[in-house]
């Protein structure tokens, strides 16, 4: 399925198109670690936020 983007048929396929779409399917990595990394540290401020919020008279 992933080949089909530069052959046609995937029987015929070459070692160099096999790496092509191996490469072409790995998502980039610098927003899916940065994107976590916030969620995670928006995570952390709620908790903070309603363990402090339910500790005030």
């Amino acid at each position: 399925m992933l080949l089909k983007r530069w052959h046609d048929t995937v029987v015929d396929a070459g070692p160099a198109q096999i790496d092509l779409a191996a490469q072409a399917s790995l998502p980039p990595a610098a927003p899916l670690y940065w994107g976590h990394k916030a969620m995670v540290l928006f995570g952390v401020l709620a908790l903070l936020t309603f363990l402090t919020a339910g500790s005030v008279p």
